[in-house]
């Protein structure tokens, strides 16, 4: 041995002895080999364990396929929706035939005349009081009563119904607040107009015969302001299908 190779030895002697025998290398298990830094980096959670791992977060967040679930969500959504505002507008339209179509013009052929809310033309008061004599006591209170039952259900559950057609039909703006201006409009002349008509019967000479002949031509008018309405979104909804098949999104 020269000089240098014994002062590098008995160096290495002083700090601890030289490098590990390679027996005692390869008996160390992989996992104690690594440094405690990397150990404590491994055992670190990950960011989608954390974001699992937080209150509130929801459990399918993270999975694949999630937001097409959701996407699949939204049209059920919809659908229900339009079921439950048609079944709406169906049973208001019912109930509007049936008091314009069977109850009214029943009352009327019982008593002999011509009921004032079946005159689109309006009236005066010689029809209401000829109309009043027509019906006597008995036929006034079963037309107060029609006010009170079917023909209060009808104007409302059409408005209601008619409300959601139309908020499903068309985005939010200005021409949205204009359509539902006519349902509304339409409940509330019609409730109106059956008061008016009763107090015009119960007081022929001194009634509010003229309200109730106005309330009662605007009633009709804006029953014509809905049917066109209803056509408008019925040509507007098919012609969106046809755009879209035409496009290949319906099949």
């Amino acid at each position: 041995m020269s000089k240098g190779q014994i002062r590098r030895k008995h160096a290495e002697r002083a700090d601890g002895g030289g490098p590990p025998s390679r027996t005692a290398t390869a008996g160390r298990s992989p996992g104690a080999a690594r440094p405690a830094s990397s150990r404590a980096a491994s055992s670190r959670p990950g960011p989608s364990r954390a974001a699992s791992s937080r209150p509130g977060a929801s459990p399918a967040a993270g999975r694949p396929g999630a937001e097409g679930a959701d996407a699949a969500a939204r049209p059920a959504k919809g659908s229900s929706a339009g079921l439950l505002t048609g079944v709406v507008v169906a049973i208001g339209v019912l109930f509007l035939l049936y008091v314009l179509a069977w109850t009214l013009p029943q009352l009327g052929a019982a008593a002999g005349t011509l009921l004032p809310e079946l005159r689109p033309t309006g009236f005066g008061r010689q029809e209401i009081a000829s109309s009043a004599s027509a019906l006597g006591d008995g036929g006034l209170e079963q037309y107060r009563y029609v006010h009170r039952t079917s023909g209060l259900f009808a104007p409302v559950l059409l408005a209601l119904g008619w409300l959601g057609m139309i908020a499903l039909s068309l985005p939010k703006g200005a021409l949205r607040w204009l359509m539902w201006l006519v349902p509304v409009l339409f409940a509330a002349v019609y409730l109106a107009g059956g008061h008016a008509v009763d107090a015009a019967l119960a007081d022929p000479g001194a009634g509010p015969v003229a309200l109730a002949s106005a309330l009662v031509v605007a009633r009709w008018v804006l029953m014509l302001a809905l049917l066109a309405q209803g056509a408008w979104l019925f040509v507007r909804l098919v012609r969106s299908k046809v755009d879209a098949f035409s496009r290949g999104e319906l099949v």
